[in-house]
């Protein structure tokens, strides 16, 4: 139960793409991939669908 808005930024030099808060960060699970520089939402999820995916392309080889 977080409510979270989506605000158009519209501030001249805005060199960013999002912001997120502390209350929000808190409540969720996720990791940063600093090489990507992504956001990776429910890891063990993620996790579990990359390793699906890599089984699938080494079937199809």
């Amino acid at each position: 139960n977080i409510r979270s808005f989506v605000i158009d930024n519209k501030a001249p030099g805005g060199a960013f793409d999002g912001l997120l808060g502390m209350d929000f960060l808190m409540n969720v699970k996720y990791e940063l991939d600093l090489v990507r520089k992504v956001i990776i939402w429910n890891p063990a999820r993620y996790k579990v669908m990359e390793a699906l995916l890599k089984e699938v392309q080494t079937t199809r080889e």
